[in-house]
């Protein structure tokens, strides 16, 4: 064992507080590297199994000579209880992680299941790779950000991974999927994920550099109508239309059609990459605005800046029990309102609207207005 490789053993035996990474590879000369026996993996093993501080374990497969029946390197990371982060970099796509160490690790954390984080790069799915994968999801219950990039993933491979996702979606906030063979069939798959799961908690997802088109597009615009979780979409490097998206995603996050339809957009989006030749100014805006804190503000910007003519009738169901018939009592909703909005946006003169919003709301209700002569008769 060169000299670096001993200090980076003698650190973890240690347990050296500073030592939360550990990198196995053979192209890093400041880490364990494949240049040692397997018998000195069975020292690592041991090293690991009792120390408390490693938080990270970043496996180059392919590059190292660790060997599948060396029980006492996987034990010892079965044993650890401070690893949270794994990730297992294949280095060339022929790299199965249905097998091999790559599967003895996924095997490992099938039964240790303190990971928080799994990163699989680079590596084939073939071999039953996507159950290992599954497998592994199912046991680890706590992970909040899950990577699988550069895995020719399918959109047969992802139906059963997402299916696994979303058992336990109360916990994952990140998913990158990038730079794979994900398409339509896989978007509807997500967006199915993203729309009827009320315990999603998917804040940010990466699908650049896949096989989707606009009808992709399509299904991930509309499982986010109701979706308040998600704030970050990256979907360059793929075979959108700019009119698609363009149209698709300002109707998601301001639908002009009617004030409550404003009300009910998504709010939360804010971060989305397109491929470069998409992105109109509407759409740049509404990103802008949805970066405020307070959603019901955003609302109230959207509404006073994409329906100027408000229509007052719509808020004539406010303040009404289920069967009743519609009074002024939504009368004071809407001047508190204006008042709400002066507030909000202090650019835009709302004496105009505010009177403009009252009158369209008496014409609308005439009944409910007596003429002074018969009021005095």
């Amino acid at each position: 064992m060169d000299a670096v490789s001993e200090r980076t053993l003698r650190e973890i035996e240690q347990n050296e507080s500073y030592r939360t990474t550990l990198r196995i590879c053979n192209s890093d000369a400041k880490t364990f590297t494949s240049t040692s026996s397997d018998g000195n993996f069975s020292m690592l093993g041991e090293a690991i199994a009792i120390n408390s501080h490693l938080k990270y374990l970043q496996v180059n497969i392919g590059d190292i000579e660790l060997k599948v029946t060396n029980r006492v390197f996987f034990d010892g990371l079965k044993s650890n209880s401070s690893i949270q982060g794994l990730q297992l970099h294949c280095r060339h796509i022929n790299v199965s992680i249905g097998s091999g160490v790559g599967h003895q690790i996924l095997k490992v954390y099938q039964e240790n299941n303190n990971l928080t984080s799994l990163n699989i790069i680079n590596s084939n799915l073939r071999n039953e790779g996507d159950i290992a994968i599954t497998a592994t999801l199912s046991c680890c219950t706590n992970i909040t950000k899950l990577g699988l990039l550069h895995c020719n993933i399918t959109d047969e491979q992802l139906i059963p991974i997402l299916e696994t996702i979303r058992d336990h979606s109360y916990s994952l906030e990140h998913l990158y999927l990038s730079n794979n063979l994900i398409g339509n069939i896989g978007c509807e798959s997500i967006g199915t994920m993203l729309l009827k799961d009320p315990k999603t908690k998917i804040s940010s997802l990466f699908l650049s550099g896949n096989n989707i088109s606009n009808e992709g597009v399509i299904a991930i615009a509309n499982s986010l109508v109701g979706n308040n979780k998600l704030y970050k979409l990256d979907l360059k490097s793929n075979t959108i239309g700019r009119s698609s998206a363009d149209v698709d995603f300002c109707n998601l996050l301001c639908n002009t059609t009617s004030i409550n339809s404003i009300y009910s957009s998504n709010h939360v989006l804010h971060s989305l990459v397109l491929p470069y030749h998409i992105g109109c100014e509407k759409l740049v805006t509404l990103l802008t605005l949805n970066r405020y804190a307070n959603k019901s503000h955003v609302a109230v910007k959207k509404i006073l800046k994409y329906h100027p003519n408000i229509d007052a009738s719509e808020l004539f169901g406010w303040g009404s029990k289920e069967g009743e018939d519609y009074t002024l009592k939504a009368l004071p909703y809407v001047i508190d309102w204006f008042e709400r909005a002066r507030e909000i946006d202090v650019t835009i003169n709302m004496n105009q609207r505010e009177l403009s919003a009252i009158y369209q709301f008496t014409r609308a209700m005439p009944l409910l207005f007596v003429p002074i002569s018969r009021a005095t008769s």
